[in-house]
């Protein structure tokens, strides 16, 4: 989501404020929000048209329901994920994620988003399970 989808870091470095997408002054910066929705819209809808859409983020549910409002003011995105069939599928960090031979956690609670995010996707057919799988991120998480 972030990043990704989301224009975070570039609302924290447009903002000035390191880190703080939401002080962004969305009027300012009106404009190249527009564009940067209006290519995200395209890519989600290009990207429904042919193939199974998921999200996977280690965002927050409320991360994403707020910096959507924030970031794509003239967008529901919720309605468009809604709409086009895609689900969020949010990572959690818990303890079972922790202490695993120095590995980090987030590491581990994304690989079983996209676990859970790739069993809802793909089913069975004829007792074989065929994925044909790419993953769009701008961290090691993502590769």
């Amino acid at each position: 989501w972030d990043d990704t989808l989301c224009p975070s870091w570039w609302a924290s470095a447009a903002s000035g404020l390191e880190d703080n997408a939401v002080r962004l002054d969305v009027d300012l910066h009106r404009n190249e929000l527009y564009q940067h929705t209006t290519t995200v819209l395209a890519i989600l809808r290009a990207a429904r048209e042919v193939a199974r859409v998921g999200v996977v983020t280690l965002a927050t549910r409320e991360w994403v329901t707020s910096s959507s409002r924030r970031l794509f003011p003239d967008l529901d995105v919720e309605a468009v994920f809604t709409e086009l069939g895609i689900q969020v599928y949010c990572a959690v960090v818990t303890k079972s994620c922790r202490g695993n031979d120095g590995v980090d956690p987030r590491v581990i609670a994304k690989k079983r988003a996209m676990s859970k995010c790739l069993q809802q996707l793909y089913r069975y057919k004829n007792n074989q399970l065929c994925w044909n799988v790419t993953s769009i991120g701008d961290s090691a998480v993502e590769q």
